[in-house]
């Protein structure tokens, strides 16, 4: 799940889909599913308070979250540009990594 951070948190409308996705509980969309989580701000802390939330709410509808597939990619304004800087190149590498421990 990759989330933005709105006022220290996550996005009401990603919340009202985990828990929806959620029920049954005990049998929702994400029981027993392995989850790479990644916050992405324009602020230093890169959405961190977001992941921190959607680290637990993810856990409670069944998710597991998992380590080192976490990433936290502050001062996200032009990521992903027409001219990569050395930095974005870094958070590819990162985002690459996570998504190849949560494959494995």
């Amino acid at each position: 799940m990759i989330t933005p951070e709105y006022n220290g948190s996550l996005p009401a409308v990603l919340k009202n889909a985990i828990d929806w996705t959620s029920r049954p509980y005990g049998r929702g969309a994400l029981a027993g599913k392995r989850i790479a989580i990644i916050g992405l701000s324009t602020g230093r802390r890169g959405g961190a308070r977001a992941l921190e939330e959607l680290r637990v709410i993810v856990g409670i509808a069944g998710g597991t979250v998992v380590e080192g597939a976490c990433l936290a990619v502050g001062s996200a304004g032009h990521l992903f540009g027409p001219a990569p800087t050395p930095a974005d190149t870094e958070v590819k590498a990162k985002i690459a990594e996570a998504l190849r421990l949560l494959a494995a």
